[in-house]
């Protein structure tokens, strides 16, 4: 940005060889967000060259600019941008791709102060994508992340992602444990057999008895996220009364 206008250089980068053209002709549009609105300005653009440089006009630096907003194009797209930039982006974008997208690129600056509140509001957000792309940015939680984490590992709809919330909160809770006992054993009681699985690989670190017990009587259900907990137990068990279970599977 620079006197009172937008500067976007656009370059395609993929290889030629296997008679794929160097040049492809590329309908798109551009939104530029200004003075904190969440409404940006729309402007049609035609990729058509190799490298090519679009301008815009803005009466401030904008707080974002977003290229392809509606993702009309196949491609992977290697931008760099702000840490601020990321943040507003995240927050005003229409599309849960942009939102999944900027979690993702802002996870290496997982403990900026910004990027903190914004992974902790992106554990509550509508598409389970987002809030799994979060529990991947999130190294170390802080205790408003892990009260979130507890909150998903209790009642997620989502079953992978409420089985990582639970594993998250079995490496990260501060305390006996107690809290992630309480939720494993509400996790044996889910629907989808992701969760179930979790929630009996992580009793097994807590009360091997009881994950032992409730290992038994899940045996025969069909699962291999299941079957693979269990076995998990009985191998590390050392019981060779149990190999008959490993014959069956």
């Amino acid at each position: 940005y620079a006197d009172g206008q937008v500067m976007l250089t656009v370059e395609q980068t993929q290889r030629t060889d296997e008679n794929v053209p160097a040049i492809f002709r590329l309908p798109t549009q551009v939104a530029v967000f200004v003075d904190s609105s969440a409404t940006p300005t729309m402007y049609d653009i035609v990729v058509d060259q190799r490298k090519q440089t679009f301008t815009f006009p803005a009466t401030n630096k904008p707080d974002a600019v977003v290229f392809d907003p509606y993702h009309y194009i196949l491609g992977t797209f290697d931008y760099t941008k702000e840490v601020d930039e990321l943040i507003f982006q995240y927050q005003n974008a229409t599309s849960y791709l942009d939102r999944f997208l900027t979690v993702r690129r802002l996870a290496p600056n997982w403990e900026a102060p910004g990027v903190v509140s914004l992974l902790t509001e992106a554990l509550e957000d509508p598409f389970w994508a987002v809030r799994n792309a979060a529990m991947d940015a999130i190294v170390n939680p802080y205790p408003i992340q892990l009260d979130a984490l507890e909150k998903l590992a209790a009642s997620e709809p989502h079953g992978a992602t409420r089985a990582k919330a639970l594993f998250m909160v079995a490496e990260h809770e501060i305390g006996g444990g107690e809290t992630t006992k309480t939720l494993a054993e509400q996790a044996l009681q889910a629907r989808p057999y992701p969760v179930v699985a979790a929630g009996l690989s992580v009793l097994a670190e807590l009360d091997p008895e009881l994950a032992a017990s409730t290992a038994a009587e899940l045996e025969d259900v069909d699962s291999d996220d299941i079957a693979g907990a269990i076995a998990v137990l009985y191998a590390q068990s050392g019981d060779i009364s149990k190999l008959p279970y490993f014959e069956r599977r």
